[in-house]
């Protein structure tokens, strides 16, 4: 037994340098793995962190184009609206609803009395029920073209006036663009096919 042990550490003294190399390679692969794991983490930190900076400034300009959009679209509704109020031609106003409904993002029309009662929406339910049952307050009166983001969707209102009198007010609910960046996607290298066209 005594023989084992002195041999063992007579091959251990003699091969000291050579386990020395293998435990400070070890120690060396190891801090590189923790390295490259740590510099791997803060860089997919800094690209959430781009990404969410310009998903945001990308929303921001969506919802400035928006703005301007509906706004000059509301300018040009009223009138056609206002024009059919003063006729007392409700089913041409309700017309005009179904038409636009149809486009893209638009979800909901509606028009309202001066007293807040829904005269004309593309939702049939709520004709002849408060407008406050349904929407903000705050949207039922407007002076101007009030825009407002909400919970994913534009609410746009504005003033329905005949030359003295005011006829009620024309709300819009339109549905906002989704921001989202898509991830980038690997790049992978894959052999390069040889081209198998016919020498002429």
């Amino acid at each position: 037994m005594e023989s084992i042990k002195s041999s063992l550490a007579d091959h251990i003294k003699q091969f000291k340098w050579f386990y020395t190399v293998i435990g400070v390679l070890l120690l060396l692969v190891i801090f590189l793995f923790v390295w490259q794991s740590m510099t791997a983490r803060q860089h997919a930190k800094e690209l959430e962190q781009t990404k969410t900076h310009y998903e945001e400034e990308m929303k921001l300009a969506l919802d400035l184009n928006a703005q301007r959009q509906l706004t000059l679209m509301m300018k040009t509704f009223v009138w056609a609206v206002r024009s059919s109020m003063i006729r007392d031609n409700l089913d041409e106003v309700d017309q005009y609803f179904r038409q636009l409904v149809q486009e893209e993002h638009i979800s909901e029309i509606v028009l309202a009395n001066e007293e807040g009662t829904i005269l004309v929406s593309t939702n049939k339910k709520h004709e002849g029920q408060a407008f406050t049952e349904h929407y903000p307050a705050a949207l039922l009166r407007p002076d101007d073209i009030r825009f407002e983001n909400r919970d994913g969707y534009y609410y746009v209102s504005a003033p329905v006036l005949s030359l003295n009198t005011r006829l009620g007010t024309l709300f819009v609910v339109y549905e906002a663009e989704v921001v989202q960046l898509e991830e980038p996607k690997a790049v992978l290298n894959q052999p390069q096919q040889p081209d198998t066209t016919a020498v002429q």
